[in-house]
């Protein structure tokens, strides 16, 4: 695939991370491009699949093409893989997060909802956690900054959890027990997380922060959550379109995540 289809697939099928990425520096786009559109795809499986079992059968199709990066000559018969491996052995990251993020996404399938908040803790952490610090891996980010991504990165998963909630419901994939998993406790504790990635924003090099501008939408997502749950089922966690573009502006100027 071009560098062009690349943009473009990344743009269609997430649009708020593709804006994010063109904040980075031309030779790190198409670092973010790529494991976007892994992302992209994987979180599709759930719902392309007309039944769990084949679903499940294509998670097994992906894990095995995905511990195969490291050798380009396996890699699998997928439009997506030759880049893959390319950036996995130009970067010298391994697979392990990829996996971890497809072991997360599998979850979806599952008929019960998390059993409590750990089970919903970590599936948090093994899809946005995961992919926000693999992102800033990737453009450079060092060991000493992974806690302050990884928080940060919990509290944007959480945010586009609760904003996907109704296409989820809809889609007959009820996730979250509320009445087992208390809704303050998740929010509050998003808003712990943020509130402390921010404290260390200094230790993020101004080269990775593309990775987290990924997330400009949660400030809007969780204070629209703390005027009323009931939102988060209405759909009602979207900024009106001049606010979303405020906010991005300011910080695509400012350069604050």
């Amino acid at each position: 695939m071009t560098a062009e289809s690349l943009e473009d697939f990344v743009r269609r099928g997430d649009p708020d991370r593709y804006l994010s990425s063109l904040t980075a520096p031309a030779e790190d786009r198409q670092k973010l491009h790529i494991l976007y559109a892994f992302n992209i795809e994987a979180s599709r499986i759930p719902w392309a699949a007309s039944t769990p079992e084949l679903a499940l059968a294509r998670f097994n199709w992906w894990y095995h093409c995905v511990g195969d990066l490291n050798d380009s000559a396996r890699t699998g018969n997928h439009w997506l893989m030759a880049d893959l491996a390319e950036l996995v052995n130009a970067t010298g990251c391994t697979a392990d997060p990829l996996v971890r993020i497809l072991e997360s996404r599998c979850r979806e399938l599952e008929p019960l909802p998390f059993a409590n908040y750990t089970e919903f803790e970590s599936y948090i952490e093994g899809t946005s956690s995961e992919m926000m610090w693999l992102a800033a891996r990737l453009l450079g980010a060092t060991n000493d900054a992974e806690d302050t991504v990884r928080q940060y990165g919990w509290a944007v998963g959480v945010a586009n959890f609760l904003r996907a909630v109704p296409k989820l419901e809809a889609g007959g994939r009820m996730m979250v027990n509320w009445s087992a998993i208390s809704p303050n406790e998740v929010v509050g504790e998003a808003t712990r997380r943020l509130e402390n990635a921010r404290l260390s924003r200094s230790i993020v090099p101004r080269r990775v922060r593309p990775a987290l501008i990924a997330g400009w939408r949660v400030d809007a997502a969780l204070r629209r959550v703390e005027l009323g749950f009931d939102r988060v089922a209405e759909g009602r966690l979207d900024e009106p379109m001049l606010a979303k573009w405020l906010a991005f502006l300011t910080v695509l100027i400012t350069g604050r995540w």
